[in-house]
């Protein structure tokens, strides 16, 4: 099983959704853990390194490093991407 580090921007996300996307999005990180690479993982191809899958309209994006999964951002699927840009690696 992977360790899971999720950082402060990404906490104060999840605080602010609502219940209901709060628990979808939080299994997902939660089933990260187990498989780092689910069926549905895409590479950023912009972002060498990085990974991201689907939680409904929102979008996890993280990277592998050893044994810990580092969650580096969540948000809807149009803004998550712009906030990547601007996020150093």
């Amino acid at each position: 099983m992977m360790d899971l580090n999720v950082h402060k921007d990404v906490t104060n996300v999840l605080e602010n959704l609502p219940l209901k996307l709060f628990k979808q999005v939080t299994l997902r990180l939660l089933e990260l853990r187990i498989n780092p690479k689910p069926h549905d993982y895409k590479h950023l191809k912009y972002h060498p390194g990085c990974f991201r899958i689907d939680s409904g309209d929102y979008r996890i994006c993280y990277k592998i490093n050893g044994n810990v999964v580092e969650v580096i951002l969540v948000g809807p699927r149009n803004d998550v991407y712009k906030k990547l840009e601007r996020k150093p690696h």
